[in-house]
């Protein structure tokens, strides 16, 4: 995953550039396709619910990564977050 600072940055990464955004350019997808992101942690979250594929949601998938802020503790790996994308 290059360009990502740790593994979890790694999987927002993965699903800004190429979930949304090579199928955006490549016009594969559009607004009306809609993508639900779950992080499966002791409980579900919801980051995105049914949102559409746009730029706006590229750009929420790359503000999720945890290396953007400082303040929040980075966790060992074999605890970190699973996503879970709901097409």
């Amino acid at each position: 995953m290059n360009g990502a600072r740790c593994r979890s940055d790694g999987v927002w990464m993965v699903l800004a550039r190429d979930y949304v955004k090579r199928d955006l350019e490549k016009k594969s997808r559009s607004c009306t396709d809609l993508i639900s992101v779950v992080l499966m942690r002791d409980e579900a979250e919801v980051v995105a619910r049914a949102e559409p594929t746009d730029w706006v949601l590229h750009n929420k998938l790359v503000g999720q990564s945890p290396s953007k802020e400082s303040s929040v503790p980075q966790v060992p790996a074999r605890k970190s977050s699973k996503v879970r994308v709901l097409v």
